[in-house]
């Protein structure tokens, strides 16, 4: 996925995936130690700006809300595998097999270049 198609995903701009299944993505509260780098990276903005974008990217999803949040890293991967077409947003060290690893801009999260790791 490019990193592009990961911002569009994240700010609820994306509501179906070429297979049809709607897209849904599942991430920590804004505010978070653990959402920090995504605040920065992907959308550029304060942890109430992304409050605010989260409601409204979900207020016109009647039949599944474009961004879901979780209190922890297990519980977005069990709200992922329980979702089709749903995304998650975790520390590397939380995946478990149960859930498949996503390439963001040609690159997995343990290789160099991964446009997600911190400064």
């Amino acid at each position: 996925m490019a990193l592009a198609d990961l911002v569009k995903v994240c700010k609820g701009q994306t509501g179906r995936w070429p297979d049809g299944k709607p897209v849904t993505i599942i991430m920590r509260q804004p505010g978070s130690a653990e959402l920090k780098i995504v605040e920065e990276k992907i959308y550029g903005s304060t942890s109430q700006e992304v409050r605010e974008l989260i409601g409204s990217a979900n207020h016109n999803r009647l039949d599944r809300p474009a961004i879901v949040l979780g209190n922890s890293d297990e519980e977005i991967i069990h709200k992922v595998e329980s979702m089709p077409g749903a995304v998650g947003l975790v520390d590397v060290y939380s995946i478990t097999g149960a859930v498949q690893v996503v390439k963001i801009g040609g690159k997995f999260p343990l290789e160099s270049g991964y446009p997600l790791h911190g400064n």
